[in-house]
């Protein structure tokens, strides 16, 4: 009898057995550890999800070829402005997401050769049309079978505005110390300038006080002097070293008589439109000046239209708020303001040549055709008078020119207007002190010629001297102001304090801080802007000498 175990049959059996046993066993923990697997991946799913929800950062899964939006984290509908209904599903393309399309193509065009791009630079649109700056990383990711773009990044749009700001106000600052460089190398040429003229026009109207009438030569001397007292005065207007005459008045009055004598400057082929506000626009500047502002703006676009074209003055009220001012970038004051705004549709002008406009002697205006002056001194006479000035333009599409000024909330106080008596002869004694020794001669000489007994310094220690030594009564200084070993404001004090009804006469090729103002001490002082004419000084001195004696203390 055959034993079992050595049956073939048996053993075929057994083997079967255990095979199938193994097979068994091994299904069974295969399918444990895909289970163990699968757990794990759930977990890792819901772990991602809660962190890809919760993370501060800016987070999206969208289509590597549509661009459809997969998902996108709270922080993302935070930052763009975007609901999970009106995003999820959609193109990121279609709804206009980022503001530059191009820069999208060549970042995916950079994942699929890398895979991925760190540390990137991305604008985006929020919801309602404003620029989103962020910086992040995007990862190339496989999700359902479909390769899709991951992006992480932070909103960086405060910080880039903070940098823009800080760049603006660095190049303000630039600009500014650059204009007050160049003003006070300008207002110490316009000074010796000055004196110049001074010269001119005394010698030419003493001449032409002799011939009867006037030879057509000395009239054209004299024209030649105040175009060239115009040219000094815009030297001194963008140095702010111009002395203003402000006032309270009308903005659109100022501009409505301006505008009566801007068309014959512009000519016919230009149209020009005038649209002022009913509200009222009271501000406190130099009429005169302001007046300046608009023929300088004018001519520039007449320059800019040599076809013809269409000029637009426009006056209104506006209010700028502190979040106006950051979204500008502009060092303008919170506030209300009047505003003057000035445009062409002419040949307008590029980034680089804004740069420059306000620089003096910088044209792009033909040789000979410009001084370079005309944008500087407008800049000048804005700020100056407490007033910003902005400006906007393109080539082909024209300029506008904007000019912000403070409105007043009050009227100044109202000065008592006395007539000014008609220039006359005298006999006091005046004492004549200029380092300029030909018009200190001048003065002197007209002085001596209407009467008065003139005493001459050359200097203010000169000036000292011959006031201990001499034996009457001095009643007029008339006297320069910057001199050598002190100016005129020094002497003036020095001398009253030995006279205190000395009257005092400032003559100045510019003004500046020194310059006593005469209302301060309207019985005592006044000034008088050089260059002037034998009228003016005629007048002026009689003015003060007729004045009540000074009642101050010594």
């Amino acid at each position: 009898m055959q034993r079992r175990s050595e049956d073939p049959e048996h053993w075929d059996q057994l083997r079967r057995k255990i095979l199938g046993l193994g097979e068994e066993s091994i299904h069974k923990s295969h399918f444990a550890e895909l289970q163990l697997r699968e757990q794990q991946l759930e977990a890792s799913e819901r772990l991602f999800a809660l962190a890809f929800s919760a993370s501060p950062s800016i987070m999206s899964i969208s289509s590597m070829t549509t661009g459809e939006i997969m998902e996108a984290n709270a922080a993302w509908h935070e930052s763009l402005g975007w609901t999970p209904e009106e995003i999820i599903g959609r193109s990121a393309v279609n709804l206009g997401l980022w503001a530059d399309p191009q820069a999208r193509v060549d970042m995916v065009r950079q994942l699929q050769e890398q895979g991925s791009i760190h540390l990137a630079e991305m604008v985006f649109r929020h919801k309602s049309g404003s620029q989103v700056h962020l910086l992040g990383s995007l990862a190339r990711i496989e999700v359902l079978g479909q390769t899709s773009i991951l992006l992480m990044a932070t909103d960086v749009t405060e910080r880039i505005k903070a940098e823009q700001e800080r760049e603006h106000l660095r190049s303000q600052l630039i600009q500014a110390q650059k204009m007050d460089a160049i003003g006070q190398l300008a207002g110490g040429v316009a000074h010796d300038f000055n004196n110049l003229l001074t010269i001119i026009n005394l010698n030419a109207e003493m001449l032409a006080s002799i011939q009867d009438p006037p030879a057509h030569e000395l009239e054209e001397i004299l024209l030649a002097a105040r175009r060239a007292q115009d040219l000094t005065r815009q030297l001194l207007t963008f140095g702010r070293k111009q002395k203003l005459v402000p006032q309270l008045c009308e903005l659109g009055e100022v501009v409505s008589e301006t505008a009566k004598m801007l068309q014959r400057i512009i000519g016919e082929q230009i149209t020009l439109e005038i649209n002022l506000t009913r509200d009222p626009t009271p501000v406190v500047v130099d009429q005169g000046q302001i007046s300046q502002v608009m023929m300088n703006l004018a001519i520039n676009a007449r320059d800019a239209m040599p076809q013809g074209g269409r000029l637009q003055i426009r006056t209104w009220r506006d209010r700028i708020e502190e979040h106006h001012q950051r979204a500008r970038h502009q060092s303008i004051e919170p506030g209300s303001y009047a505003v003057l705004s000035v445009g062409d549709n002419g040949c307008g002008m590029d980034e680089t040549t804004l740069s420059h406009i306000f620089e003096p002697f910088f044209t792009t205006k033909e040789k000979g055709k410009g001084t370079g002056l005309g944008l500087a001194t407008v800049y000048g006479i804005v700020r100056q008078s407490g007033g910003h000035i902005w400006v906007y333009s393109e080539p082909g599409q024209g300029t506008l020119f904007k000019i912000y000024i403070p409105l007043a909330e009050e009227a100044p106080a109202v000065q008592p207007c006395n007539p000014v008596p008609a220039p006359s002869r005298g006999s006091e004694t005046i004492l004549v002190v200029e380092d300029d020794s030909i018009v200190r001669t001048l003065v002197k000489s007209a002085l001596s010629g209407w009467g008065y007994r003139a005493l001459e310094a050359p200097d203010p220690l000169a000036a000292l001297e011959t006031m201990r030594t001499f034996e009457g009564t001095i009643a007029l200084l008339v006297t320069d102001m910057i001199m050598p070993h002190m100016n005129g404001v020094e002497l003036a004090d020095r001398m009253i304090e030995a006279n205190p009804h000395l009257k005092v006469l400032f003559i100045s090729g510019y003004t500046d801080g020194m310059v006593i103002d005469v209302s301060e001490h309207p019985e005592r002082t006044g000034f008088l802007q050089k260059p002037f004419n034998m009228k003016d000084l005629s007048r002026k001195v009689r003015e003060l000498l007729d004045a009540p004696p000074a009642m101050l203390e010594p």
